[in-house]
């Protein structure tokens, strides 16, 4: 498509590292330049971070702060930034002489990412329990913060939490929503029912609902707090 459309260059930021595709380009002498990603066998310029060195700097920060209970948290686990950074988390804790808990899933979702979290948190007793998270890219320490305020656990006074991205406020707001504000949602709608209805069990579902949309406007507000403090 990009040799029928006559583009003069092209910026590749494959989600692979797979080069495959872009040979053609390469024999019809078009400019590639690797956003991120590698394309090996191809002489191609390329621009990226340096995921191991920055994972490093991150690990370093959280031994500053006294961490010895570490988790690594990544998703995708077939990215190679991602698997990067998780290599140079674990290499710096090495130097440490300490390990981390790592899970790595398949998907890059927020609501996955948090279940590897409550996984982590929720295994073995609270002495073990870690109390510094790595996550990458920023997604999974949406999750991990997510999954922490869901086990009534107080960042950063539990359990700090740290990404390696550039998500901006307004994604890790979206991350920290209330979980239960759909389902205060259905309980509305289920008490107008049963007024209009004239049901017996009216009252009941007007105090649920009421009991329900308390607990939410509580997590809202101590997800406002956490993103004031970061």
């Amino acid at each position: 498509m990009l040799l029928s459309q006559q583009a003069d260059c092209v910026l590749a930021a494959s989600v692979k590292e797979d080069s495959t595709p872009y040979r053609r380009l390469v024999d019809a002498r078009i400019p590639i330049v690797a956003f991120d990603r590698a394309l090996p066998g191809l002489a191609v310029q390329s621009v990226a971070a340096d995921h191991l060195a920055g994972s490093q700097m991150i690990a370093e920060h959280m031994l500053s702060l006294g961490h010895r209970h570490f988790a690594v948290i990544g998703a995708p686990q077939h990215s190679p930034p991602v698997q990067a950074r998780v290599q140079g988390a674990t290499e710096r804790l090495a130097e440490a002489c300490l390990s981390a808990q790592m899970v790595l899933g398949p998907a890059h979702d927020c609501d996955a990412c948090r279940a590897l979290a409550v996984g982590i948190l929720r295994n073995g007793s609270v002495a073990n329990r870690p109390t510094a998270v790595i996550g990458t890219p920023d997604i999974a320490a949406i999750g991990a913060m997510h999954a922490a305020l869901g086990m009534r656990l107080s960042v950063p006074a539990d359990v700090s939490v740290i990404g390696f991205a550039a998500c901006q406020n307004r994604a890790l707001s979206y991350g920290l929503r209330p979980r239960w504000r759909s389902r205060c949602s259905r309980l509305a709608c289920s008490w107008w029912r049963s007024w209009w209805r004239g049901s017996p069990g009216m009252w009941f579902n007007w105090w649920i609902c009421r009991c329900v949309w308390w607990c939410a406007i509580r997590r809202q507000r101590r997800a406002k707090r956490l993103l004031a403090a970061i």
